[in-house]
């Protein structure tokens, strides 16, 4: 099994003890026997500056150029990560044999078997108020707005994120109480730079009492799946014949 991981962030947007921490987390969700390339979009970052349109679109164009460019060396999946999904129906547009997984669509279908048992209430936590539209046109769009009891923003920009990494796990951890205390069974926190990054989702978990959906381990897992699959590849060799 092999995967092409690309990230929607410079592989100098954070410290270098930060992206060796981030990157051997990834390894620990991934099974025996799975390989990957790292692969970092050039110099736009998401840690760069705060979110806006027009920062968003850059970053997402160069998300996708680099997903395609990665086909070319032919992995099972690819997979994309980041809350927000840069770049992500761009690559499916263009690629067509070759699995293409995100963050936020996996999360969803978790959560969607998850609440068959704890209820479908899902509550949302983003970086900042500008993200949240884009999150909740996200969930419209994989048809999973229905459950999102509420998306709420720690209130710090995505440049401060690392700096004021305290901070971000006690906004976190509040935030998340609140969406518990207003009717949520379960938290999906759209920002991997809160969770696994600051702090894990067991231990989330044991804060607020309810389950904690670790986007990252979920889109690690269903990239496995996806590749060990191999449905896009025997599809493209029937049509063909």
């Amino acid at each position: 099994m092999r995967i092409a991981a690309i990230s929607p962030s410079a592989d100098d947007g954070l410290p270098e003890e930060e992206m060796v921490r981030r990157q051997k987390r990834l390894e620990s969700y991934m099974s025996p026997g799975t390989e990957f390339e790292q692969l970092y979009i050039a110099g736009n970052s998401i840690f760069n500056e705060k979110f806006s349109w027009k920062h968003g679109l850059d970053v997402m164009d160069r998300t996708a150029a680099l997903a395609i460019k990665a086909a070319e060396t032919r992995p099972d999946v690819i997979m994309i990560q980041g809350g927000i999904e840069p770049g992500v129906k761009a690559a499916r547009e263009k690629i067509k044999d070759i699995p293409i997984v995100s963050t936020g669509q996996s999360t969803y279908n978790a959560a969607f078997q998850l609440g068959e048992q704890v209820g479908y209430k899902l509550g949302l936590i983003v970086y900042e108020d500008p993200v949240i539209e884009p999150i909740m046109d996200q969930a419209r769009y994989y048809r999973a707005d229905w459950m999102v009891t509420d998306c709420r923003s720690i209130g710090i920009p995505t440049n401060e994120l690392y700096p004021r990494r305290p901070e971000v796990r006690e906004r976190v951890i509040a935030v998340a109480k609140d969406l518990v205390r207003d009717g949520a069974t379960m938290i999906f926190p759209q920002g991997l730079s809160m969770c696994p990054a600051t702090i894990g989702e067991d231990e989330l978990s044991a804060e607020i009492g309810v389950p904690v959906l670790n986007g990252l381990k979920i889109l690690v897992r269903t990239a496995e799946m996806m590749g060990s699959l191999r449905m896009l590849s025997h599809a493209a060799q029937t049509s063909l014949r």
